[in-house]
C-alpha cells in the first residue's frame, strides 16, 4: 500500500473519530470558549500523536535491524 493510500485510509479510521468525537464532548468548553476549546484539544491531540508515532517509528526501525541481522 503506498504511502498516501495508508493517509487516505485514516479518513475512515473508526477508533481515531470515537477518540475525537469523545475528546470533544469530554473536554470542550461551551459558549463563546467553545472554538478556542476545540482548537486547543485538536493541538493537543496532534502533539500526542506526534510523540507516539515517533515512537512507533523508532521502534520498528529497531526490530527491522534486529530482522536483518544475521542472528534473525
Amino acid at each position: 500500500m503506498p504511502f498516501w493510500q495508508g493517509g487516505l485510509l485514516q479518513l475512515i479510521n473508526s477508533k481515531a473519530w470515537l477518540v475525537a468525537l469523545g475528546a470533544i464532548a469530554s473536554f470542550s468548553l461551551a459558549g463563546s470558549a467553545y472554538l478556542h476549546s476545540v482548537a486547543a484539544i485538536s493541538f493537543g491531540m496532534f502533539l500526542v500523536n506526534l510523540v507516539a508515532v515517533i515512537i512507533w517509528i523508532g521502534f520498528g526501525s529497531l526490530i527491522d535491524r534486529i530482522l536483518q541481522s544475521r542472528r534473525a
